[in-house]
């Protein structure tokens, strides 16, 4: 193994830390592309790649969307406070509108504000949301059927899963057109009225599944899809009629098309190995979405439907290309060192329902600038294998895992690095504690202690996705817990994980006589989303991992022996 210089990792931490990662796209049906990307000076809109003026907090999760006459809305906020904004074309930035509903949702041509069991939609006008009506529940996605006269709306009754409604707001009628049973969420998704069609999605069979309806029909046809039981997101309608899925299966997104009649699937479009992501929007003769691969981070995608190449953003040189492999029944994204090795690292995802993809990821992108081979794993819990793949974990969080990941670490040939975020840097101090010798260090973002603890402190949607994993252990049960080094890191403004569970473990390693190395990332969110946050938390892993594996290579102290210390003396 060659040593990794201080210098070494500082550079490499610097440049990645310069790459901009787009997020929150928006489309036009013109080709018109907005997203939330920081070019050195906070978060900011683009539109077409031109700042707009509008600003988004670190930890603020914006929503965009692009009108038909050129201006971009940002929603942002939180419940009770919601803030939209406005930049239009030959003038600045503005506010447009403020909301004090508990949740506000920007979808295409609508503005949906949710106030307890009711819902209220606004059509974003020129010069500020007009109200179109008042329904009873609590709607969560809408297509026009006629635009500005009839709606089909996701909408949820008290106590009550989404179905499928159609609501003619020029009567003040509405009525349920796709609704299976209680425990399952129909949604109407595209809507086609010179076809008479409806194109719909049911997780009635335990995963998503997408079908068409004819309204004179009333007969509901599902869509043919191999691969088994992979969810599909319904995406729109192209000019021709055709239907656009779009799929995760395993590290690798695809989109296809079905005919609405023979409901025939078109194999997947011609893409790079990456993942295509939302929103797909039918522009006039193609399809326009963020697009990101191992090389290439998120940028504004356009496929074009008469058989042309596909326009992708650029990707970088000089960065890692992993290999995916099955490894003890799981998938492994592998990342090969770039430059002389340094070690083996194991990268654990959040979630634990998310997975690792062919998309670009700095983080293991840094981890094997660092010279260390990356072995990123899709264990059981990932998305991208079918629904029994994700409920393996269902009662058995902590355990399952765990032994997934001691065996990647058993097959690494060394002691490794372990590097998680969320749930991923839980699981990676619950291995390290467990199997100490196996581990060289950790590095996790945004942990917690326990998953008990946060039951207590987490926002609503963990504390019901921790009801369902069981009662998995703390990495601090053990006598020791993880004894290797380990950096935590933790944005300050995390509404997700408590900043305090980073603050709490700290406080309780350096109890045990190991105090972990805590970085605070001031005003940050869950994720790192600002280049300010970026450049110190890549600066603090490099230098961390510098001392650590030049510890570890630095060959051990000769012997002293009695003859040595004789011929010392003479």
């Amino acid at each position: 193994m060659s040593p990794l210089t201080p210098a070494a990792a500082a550079r490499a931490a610097a440049e990645l830390a310069e790459i901009p990662v787009a997020e929150a796209f928006a489309f036009s049906r013109a080709g018109r592309a907005a997203c939330l990307a920081d070019r050195g000076a906070g978060l900011g809109v683009e539109l077409d790649g031109t700042p707009t003026g509008l600003r988004a907090g670190a930890a603020e999760e914006a929503q965009l969307a692009v009108t038909g006459d050129g201006r971009v809305l940002m929603c942002a906020g939180e419940p009770g406070a919601f803030r939209i904004t406005e930049a239009a074309p030959g003038r600045g930035a503005r506010t447009y509108a403020e909301c004090e509903d508990d949740l506000v949702r920007l979808l295409p041509g609508l503005v949906v504000g949710v106030r307890g069991e009711e819902s209220r939609l606004w059509a974003p006008g020129p010069r500020g949301l007009r109200e179109l009506a008042r329904l009873p529940g609590r709607v969560s996605g809408a297509v026009w059927v006629t635009p500005g006269r009839v709606l089909a709306v996701d909408l949820a009754e008290a106590g009550e899963r989404p179905s499928g409604w159609i609501a003619d707001l020029t009567r003040n009628e509405y009525r349920r057109v796709f609704h299976i049973g209680p425990a399952s969420e129909e949604r109407v998704a595209a809507c086609d009225p010179a076809r008479d069609l409806m194109v719909l999605t049911t997780d009635a069979h335990g995963y998503r599944r997408a079908a068409v309806a004819r309204g004179r029909e009333g007969r509901v046809r599902f869509i043919p899809l191999d691969g088994g039981d992979l969810p599909v997101d319904v995406c729109g309608l192209a000019p021709d009629g055709r239907i656009v899925l779009r799929r995760q299966t395993g590290a690798t997104g695809e989109l296809r098309l079905a005919d609405p009649v023979t409901l025939a699937v078109s194999p997947p479009l011609d893409l790079p190995p990456g993942v295509p992501g939302g929103p797909v929007v039918t522009g006039r003769d193609r399809l326009l979405f963020p697009f990101s691969g191992p090389a290439t981070p998120p940028g504004p995608a356009a496929y074009p439907l008469d058989g042309g190449a596909p326009e992708l953003p650029r990707a970088l040189p000089g960065m890692a290309a992993p290999v995916t492999g099955r490894r003890r029944g799981i998938e492994v994204l592998v990342h090969e060192p770039q430059g002389p090795q340094t070690g083996v690292a194991v990268a654990l995802h959040g979630g634990p329902v998310g997975q690792w993809s062919l998309a670009f990821t700095p983080e293991l992108q840094l981890l094997a600038r660092l010279g260390l081979r990356v072995l990123a794993p899709n264990g059981h819990g990932s998305f991208g294998y079918g629904a029994a793949f994700v409920r393996a974990l269902e009662g058995r969080a902590g355990a399952l895992d765990l032994a997934e990941v001691i065996g990647l670490l058993g097959d690494a040939g060394e002691p490794a690095v372990l590097y998680g975020h969320s749930y991923g840097a839980y699981l990676a101090l619950l291995a390290a504690a467990a199997r100490p010798d196996l581990c060289r260090a950790v590095v996790a973002v945004a942990p917690f202690t326990s998953p008990r603890d946060l039951r207590r402190e987490g926002a609503d949607a963990v504390r019901r996705l921790l009801r369902l994993l069981g009662d998995p252990p703390s990495p601090l049960e053990t006598r020791d817990g993880p004894r290797c080094p380990v950096l935590i890191a933790h944005g300050t403004a995390d509404a997700v994980i408590p900043v305090a569970q980073s603050e709490e473990l700290a406080r309780r390693l350096a109890a045990r006589g190991r105090p972990p190395r805590l970085v605070l990332l001031p005003g940050e969110g869950h994720r790192v989303r600002t280049r300010a946050a970026a450049r110190l938390l890549y600066a603090e892993i490099a230098e961390f991992l510098a001392g650590t594996l030049a510890a570890a290579s630095a060959p051990p102290p000769e012997p002293v022996t009695t003859a040595s210390r004789l011929e010392g003396r003479r």
